[in-house]
């Protein structure tokens, strides 16, 4: 299970943060080539309420790259047909 306080001595390859919703973020992490989604103290996967929130708490960890992942579901949400894959990259950093 990772944490944030698992992570305080470690160097994080890549944070993903997953926008779900517009008050829904997911953090995944990828560590030593493996990538997971950051867990709070119950061991549920944990949410945020904002990008800036995952990224404060990620401010006293090593983060060698951070990006921003959506995806769409325009088409879906309009009844047409699937385009493809409706997902957004953006390095953070």
């Amino acid at each position: 299970m990772v944490t944030i306080e698992s992570l305080r001595f470690q160097k994080v390859d890549k944070l993903y943060i997953h926008a779900i919703d517009l008050c829904v973020y997911l953090a995944e992490v990828e560590v030593s080539g493996k990538s997971t989604y950051l867990r709070n103290s119950t061991g549920q996967i944990a949410r945020f309420s904002s990008r800036s929130e995952i990224l404060d708490k990620f401010e006293n960890i090593a983060v060698l790259e951070a990006w921003l992942v959506h995806r769409s579901a325009y088409d879906e949400m309009i009844g047409g047909p699937l385009k493809g894959d409706n997902e957004l990259v953006l390095q953070l950093f």
